[in-house]
């Protein structure tokens, strides 16, 4: 016990005063045997190496409440009389709240959070379910949250960390994930999780919530977040909810199809996107349309969107939607140009009728005719830029 130069008289000794008779009790383990034992506990609140230990008992340094509830059962549990560790924890922590109160959090570096976060970890604990982590995080403090999964994943309570980390997109204001995303991120090993939040996010919440944190995450410069959080949202959302979220995109002056792609893969998603070209002519984003029907077919199905891009042109005609459908069939030619055609003319499993028209609208003028300046324009600006025509 050190002496009352280095821990003066008053609640923290009095706290230090009993540890050491805990310690005295389980027969005075060695730094060594006191930190391996406590490792091996997944069960203990916190793990500390041996100098920790040393500073802890000779006054040195004042341990926080997770520490100490590891050392005090640690000894209980080592202890020649029968005592027992809860009932021990709760008493001694019971002391460090007096100390730390004494102090104002000198003998709790992490202050008041830590104390929460201690309590929540118990309770789920106790209850078998994660919901005390799962309302400690509900729009925390970013470094709170990363505490919590730290003290889960430590435990090794797999379940709870899944439960906390599924939690995070429906709990957290669109102000708040931005700050979230990037503290997961600098932790690294969250930054999985990181665009999981976003994916989760795009999934679940309304559109006024996924137009607001695609808004702060632009003007932020992270239009590749943003992008993702609304390609998840269009994996799931029918034909309105997209309509209506590119309607408000477009009113915030976020233009959704030149937002940086993200880099995760796709699934094909069944749309209607006849209906969608609908709806947005009656939002007044008629011009809009076409890149938007494009964007949304490359989302859906990646490089293999040109099949599908000549296929919605055949269901646009058919609907009356001629002018939408000779433009997305101008974008689709020029992007796929004769090859892509060919092989899908060729395909077997495409219907004759669906040729036909497909056929019939790429030689249209209107159609075909943009398409080849557009091209030629591109050929020539690129034989400039190499030097191979003058100015």
């Amino acid at each position: 016990m050190p002496s009352e130069d280095i821990v003066p008289p008053g609640p923290a000794r009095d706290l230090l005063s009993e540890l050491h008779k805990l310690y005295l009790l389980a027969g005075t383990p060695g730094l060594r045997e006191i930190s391996t034992g406590i490792a091996d506990r997944e069960d203990f609140s916190s793990t500390l190496n041996r100098n920790l230990i040393s500073r802890i008992l000779t006054g040195k340094t004042a341990a926080n409440s997770l520490q100490l509830d590891s050392l005090v059962r640690f000894f209980a549990e080592r202890a020649v009389t029968r005592l027992n560790p809860e009932e021990e924890s709760d008493r001694l922590l019971a002391l460090w709240m007096d100390a730390n109160g004494a102090t104002q959090g000198e003998t709790d570096r992490s202050g008041k959070t830590g104390d929460a976060v201690e309590l929540a970890l118990r309770e789920a604990s106790t209850r078998g379910t994660a919901e005390p982590l799962v309302k400690m995080c509900a729009n925390a403090d970013p470094l709170t949250v990363l505490r919590v999964l730290d003290e889960i994943g430590r435990r090794k309570w797999t379940s709870f960390s899944r439960d906390v980390k599924k939690s995070l997109c429906a709990t957290f204001a669109p102000r708040n994930v931005p700050t979230l995303v990037a503290e997961m991120r600098l932790s690294r090993q969250y930054g999985w999780d990181a665009l999981r939040v976003l994916e989760g996010f795009g999934r679940a919440r309304p559109i006024s919530d996924v137009t607001e944190l695609m808004r702060l995450l632009c003007a932020a410069g992270s239009t590749e977040d943003a992008a993702s959080v609304l390609h998840a949202f269009l994996r799931v959302r029918k034909s309105h909810d997209a309509a209506n979220l590119y309607g408000s995109l477009l009113e915030a002056s976020i233009t959704p199809w030149e937002l940086r792609e993200p880099f995760s893969g796709t699934t094909p998603f069944v749309s209607d996107f006849v209906e969608f070209a609908s709806l947005l002519d009656e939002m007044g984003k008629g011009l809009a349309a076409v890149p938007a029907i494009n964007h949304r077919l490359r989302v859906a199905f990646g490089r293999s969107s040109f099949p599908a891009a000549l296929r919605t042109c055949v269901q646009l005609v058919n609907a009356g939607m001629v002018d939408h459908a000779e433009d997305l069939m101008v974008l689709t030619l020029v992007r796929g140009a004769e090859r892509d055609l060919g092989e899908y003319l060729a395909d077997e499993s495409v219907s004759r009728e669906e040729k036909d028209a497909v056929l019939d609208m790429s030689k249209r003028e209107t159609v075909h005719g943009r398409a080849k300046a557009i091209l030629e324009s591109r050929a020539f600006a690129s034989r400039r830029e190499f030097g191979i025509i003058g100015e």
